[in-house]
C-alpha cells in the first residue's frame, strides 16, 4: 500500500490508516498535532514526531515509549537507512498545496488525534468490525 505524504506552506503529514495504529500498538503514542479524517478510517502524521514514531514501528518493529525514544532509534546509521529506503518505495508526496494559487489542503480542518483514545476505543473497534 502506497502511503501520501501532505505538505502546505508550513508543515506535512503522512496519511495511514486509522487500524494500522492499533495494530502496530502505537496508537496511544500519536499526538495532538495529528489529524483524524472525519470518516476516521485515515489519520494524518505531523511530521515531526508522530511519523517518526510510525515509521520506527513500521518499519523496524520497535515499539518506542515516546516519540522522543522513536527519534533515538534514529541515531543508529543502519536503521535510519532502512527507514530511508522503506520511505522511497512506499510515500508519494502530494505538495500541491505549496504552488501559488493551489487549493488549500482541509488536513488542518480535521479533528485533532486524541491522544488519550485508548487503541481499543469504541470507534476504532467499529471500524474494524466494518472492513
Amino acid at each position: 500500500m502506497k502511503h501520501t505524504f501532505y505538505t502546505d506552506p508550513g508543515h506535512g503529514w503522512l496519511q495511514v490508516p486509522t487500524l494500522e495504529l492499533r495494530d502496530l500498538g502505537i496508537a496511544h503514542l500519536i499526538s495532538r498535532y495529528s489529524y483524524i479524517h472525519p470518516s476516521a478510517k485515515w489519520v494524518y502524521l505531523e511530521e515531526d514526531m508522530d511519523m517518526t514514531t510510525y515509521l520506527v514501528a513500521k518499519v523496524l518493529g520497535i515499539v518506542p515509549d515516546d516519540w522522543k525514544g522513536a527519534s533515538i532509534v534514529l541515531d543508529d546509521s543502519e536503521k535510519l537507512d532502512k527507514i530511508k529506503a522503506w520511505y522511497k518505495a512506499n510515500v508519494e508526496h502530494d505538495d500541491r498545496a505549496t504552488l501559488r494559487g493551489a487549493p488549500e489542503i482541509k488536513i488542518r480542518n480535521y479533528p485533532s488525534f486524541n491522544p488519550a483514545a485508548k487503541p481499543e476505543s469504541h470507534l476504532i473497534e467499529q471500524m474494524a468490525m466494518a472492513i
